[in-house]
């Protein structure tokens, strides 16, 4: 697949007064017609030129004005090469075929065209970040004249995920329009965040890893002397992550690891999951702990499908249970049987472990030559005999899911409130010719119109080392949140408001506790 790219070149310009104009058509049985005049103010009309540059500039002009106000095509680029051609490039990849050809007095070699198809990746930057919980300043000037005031800027955003270009809206997500704010202005500035933050959806479903990204293009266009000029449209992928205020404007956040910590730390044999930028890595290897390789694959980019973020994990590569070490083993069908002398000995002694994660990725130099590089990962596996870890999981500053875990002691408690009102507890009865009324002593005088609970789990994580404040401040602003324990997920929000971050050279073993509410009523309710 690719986008439709074609060159209409103006030869010879018709008389001022004749008839004559442009049709252009494509393949999904769209078309725009533009006439000839002698103001072209209206729409689907440009102005007489007295020779070919003229006439193409006008022409060019008209067609700016008219593609973007009724989107006909679809996101479309217009140029002009400054002479006697104009460059329009249909960027809905349904469209395979475009046209354009003369009518009236333009007949033959008045006009000619050149038709190409262009990948999108080839002619444009396609992987440039948006992390939408920190602002995105997006700059529109005049292209065609660096430095010339404009009057406005008018973006046409398109937010969407799964199939990138193929899934895109056919209109506008978000038409932005600003009058420059001053009227000596050469740019405006637009915050693409706020228009793609509420797109992110971040459900846990299930017990696979897996987060969408969202794709956002934007097509921007300028008005200079009240004409309007199509710029260079620009594509982001939109991740769910935001940057310090120390990062700089814009913040990209480009690592292979989408992490902070450069050591990630385990519970007992289970596996760990790293993430990883599908545009950035090329290889993760695992190494065991004398650096032998024991497993890996390659990365491949999404393909378009928003799954940019990709959770890679050491299920495979380290036997997780007795269970699996047994079938691996065994090449005779012996049936497996619990036996706390193995598992005494599995538990003692790891059958195969990675201690290392080697991810691979492309860098470019200060002199734009490729060069490979290699971030080390180190993996770390903690022992817990008496307490029962809590795994916790949070969206970082990547805008991808980590895991840390708390393997201390954890308590849960609940919260209950309640609404009750005092109602009447006097039972009138008649017995024969009197009345007789009696008080109940079995029904409630104060009685509970509703009543809910909230639970509650305090955790601690145990000791980790200085290098991992970075994750803890990370999941202390993280928006969404859960916990692993007894099997299931559950969505938390933390309700400490303040951490004290531990240094070694002043608290000497670093340990922290957080209060977590469950993010859900403990009776079923959808008010």
């Amino acid at each position: 697949m690719g986008y439709q790219k074609i060159t209409i070149t103006i030869n010879t310009p018709a008389l001022s007064g004749g008839y004559y104009g442009l049709y252009v058509a494509v393949s999904t049985g769209r078309s725009i017609t533009f006439i000839a005049d002698s103001s072209g103010l209206e729409k689907g009309t440009f102005k007489f030129g007295t020779d070919a540059n003229s006439t193409a500039k006008n022409l060019y002009e008209s067609m700016v004005r008219d593609l973007n106000l009724t989107g006909v095509f679809g996101p479309v680029r217009l140029d002009s090469d400054g002479a006697n051609s104009i460059i329009l490039e249909i960027l809905d990849e349904g469209t395979t075929t475009v046209t354009a050809s003369g009518f009236g007095d333009w007949s033959g070699s008045d006009i000619t065209t050149s038709t190409a198809t262009e990948t999108t990746e080839d002619v444009y930057e396609v992987t440039n970040k948006i992390n939408v919980r920190s602002p995105y300043m997006f700059e529109v000037i005049d292209e065609n004249t660096f430095g010339n005031v404009i009057d406005s800027a008018r973006l046409d955003i398109y937010v969407y995920d799964f199939s990138r270009y193929s899934n895109r809206p056919t209109e506008p997500t978000y038409r932005v329009v600003s009058v420059a704010p001053q009227g000596d202005s050469t740019s405006i500035y637009f915050n693409l965040s706020e228009y793609a933050k509420d797109f992110f959806q971040k459900n846990l479903i299930g017990s696979i890893d897996s987060t969408n990204t969202q794709y956002i293009d934007v097509f921007p266009s300028v008005t200079v002397d009240g004409v309007e000029f199509s710029n260079t449209p620009e594509f982001f992928v939109g991740y769910y992550g935001y940057g310090y205020v120390e990062d700089g404007i814009n913040p990209q956040n480009r690592k292979a690891i989408m992490m902070s910590n450069d050591t990630i730390y385990g519970f007992s044999d289970t596996f760990v999951t790293i993430p990883v930028d599908t545009n950035v890595a090329k290889e993760i290897r695992f190494l065991d702990s004398d650096d032998n390789y024991i497993g890996g694959q390659s990365i491949s980019p999404a393909g378009f499908s928003t799954a940019e973020v990709a959770y890679i994990n050491t299920s495979g590569n380290t036997l997780n249970t007795l269970r699996q070490a047994w079938e691996e083993n065994t090449t005779y069908g012996i049936e497996y049987e619990e036996n706390d002398c193995y598992l005494q000995f599995f538990k003692d002694f790891e059958i195969q472990d990675a201690a290392k994660a080697l991810v691979s990725y492309i860098e470019q130099d200060s002199l734009g030559n490729n060069v490979e590089r290699i971030d080390v990962l180190k993996i770390k596996t903690i022992e817990e005999c008496k307490y029962q870890p809590v795994k916790v999981k949070f969206v970082n500053k990547f805008g991808a899911l980590q895991n840390v875990w708390f393997y201390k002691n954890s308590s849960r408690s609940i919260n209950t409130t309640s609404k009750s009102f005092r109602r009447n507890n006097f039972n009138h009865q008649a017995v024969g010719f009197e009345s007789k009324g009696t008080y109940s002593q079995s029904n409630h005088q104060y009685k509970n119109l509703f009543k809910e609970g909230k639970e509650k789990i305090t955790i601690n994580s145990g000791f980790y080392p200085e290098s991992h404040n970075e994750v803890f401040q990370q999941l202390m602003l993280s928006e969404d949140v859960w916990i692993e324990f007894e099997g299931d997920r559950h969505p938390v929000n933390i309700s400490n408001s303040d951490l004290k971050f531990k240094t070694s050279v002043t608290d000497k073993l670093i340990s922290y506790s957080l209060d977590l509410d469950f993010a859900y009523d403990k009776v079923q309710n959808i008010t």
